[in-house]
């Protein structure tokens, strides 16, 4: 009809000048009152293709009584059918992608991205700025290729992809004692980083597994490979207290490329050897794990430091050497003292896994100097302690 073409191609535009009119006996008069709006939302127009959403999380709907694609990871060779994404360098067809699309899964009782929404089906996008996404409203048909997607949708996906030293993915899953679980949850490293934030909780959550990035809580999170190791902070989290399992795939693949891997709980430091389920405690108030992935030349999981060793340069003493991995990010303690064992300098640092150095302070008086090494976990308990000779010359 005329006024829904009228409505359609109002909402369409950015903004929109309405003017006031008056009935007459000849028909309608303008009053020469006007006034203008901003359309912020744009909110659902399939037929021409457009879903432009307000930054933030926005809930999308497919209005038509058929399946439709949401032209995620596809390329939209011909009207209704899409091939996969193929590249060089390209991890997976869809993983990726900065815009995803979330709906609920009731088998696993959390969001899973989908890249197709069934007839009167909703899912959650976020955008981090107002922008505009395309696409077809023509019925979508598995085809060969898009069956990749739909089974990703369907299913718990295999994200876990190595391409080679600074190109991976690892894929994590916790699962509680009934069953459900948590799958969608991609750590790893490229030489472009992103992240994907988690959609919503939904009100059958009750497993949940969070990469947490400062206030942030990631579905996926993937690191400069310029970096010389990486750790991700997770959080598990479950409706009722008991155990549950954690499963991280990827880990014989990089150890094959030369990495080791470790996972932090609460009370403990592991080695992980294969894609094997942990088993982690999950509590209504929620508990943490780290995992850790290193070269394996610089790999330990001793609370001890190898390679100690100094040098001076003027009037400061460096004091050098490689923390294992049960020491990272702690905080270390440094202090000089000659040999009656008077304190001469001190100073403060936090430790990193490899290679450390600490410059202290010195005095111009020959003789022997004794440096002290303490280190000590957020808790405040010593991990490690020692000393160091020095030869003041």
């Amino acid at each position: 009809s005329e006024k829904k073409e009228d409505f359609i191609r109002i909402c369409t535009k950015n903004s929109h000048s309405f003017s006031d009119y008056k009935k007459t006996e000849n028909g309608y008069m303008k009053t020469g009152r006007t006034y203008g709006t901003d359309n912020k939302n744009a909110f659902l127009h399939m037929m021409g293709g457009v879903v432009a959403g307000k930054t933030g999380w926005n809930l999308i709907a497919n209005p038509y009584p058929w399946s439709i694609s949401l032209g995620v990871g596809v390329h939209e060779q011909t009207q209704g059918h899409g091939g996969l994404f193929e590249g060089e360098n390209n991890i997976s067809p869809f993983e990726d992608d900065q815009l995803a699309f979330w709906k609920w899964n009731d088998s696993l009782g959390d969001y899973t991205r989908t890249y197709s929404l069934q007839a009167n089906e909703a899912a959650w996008v976020q955008v981090k700025e107002n922008q505009t996404w395309r696409t077809d409203a023509y019925p979508y048909f598995t085809t060969p290729a898009s069956t990749v997607l739909e089974k990703a949708n369907r299913s718990t996906p295999t994200l876990a992809r190595v391409v080679n030293k600074t190109n991976w993915r690892m894929q994590l899953k916790l699962k509680n004692a009934k069953g459900k679980e948590d799958s969608y949850n991609v750590i790893g490293i490229s030489s472009v980083p992103s992240s994907l934030e988690e959609p919503p909780s939904g009100m059958g959550n009750i497993v949940n597994l969070s990469i947490v990035e400062g206030h942030k809580k990631l579905a996926q999170n993937i690191l400069s490979s310029n970096a010389p190791n990486w750790t991700w902070e997770l959080a598990l989290n479950g409706t009722e207290n008991g155990n549950g399992e954690l499963e991280i795939q990827g880990v014989e693949a990089l150890r094959q490329m030369g990495y080791r891997i470790a996972l932090h709980l609460e009370n403990q430091s592991i080695e992980l050897t294969d894609n094997a389920p942990i088993s982690v405690p999950l509590k209504k108030v929620g508990s943490t794990a780290r995992v850790s992935v290193i070269p394996a030349e610089k790999f330990t999981l001793a609370k001890t430091i190898d390679h100690l060793g100094y040098y001076k340069a003027g009037e400061m003493w460096h004091v050098q050497f490689d923390a294992g991995i049960d020491l990272d990010e702690c905080q270390a303690v440094l202090s000089l003292h000659n040999i009656e064992g008077k304190l001469l300098s001190e100073t403060k640092t936090q430790t990193h896994i490899g290679k450390n150095e600490v410059a202290l302070k010195g005095t111009s008086v020959p003789g022997v100097l004794i440096v002290k090494i303490v280190i000590n976990n957020k808790n405040g308990s010593i991990l490690y302690q020692g000393h160091q000779k020095l030869l003041q010359k």
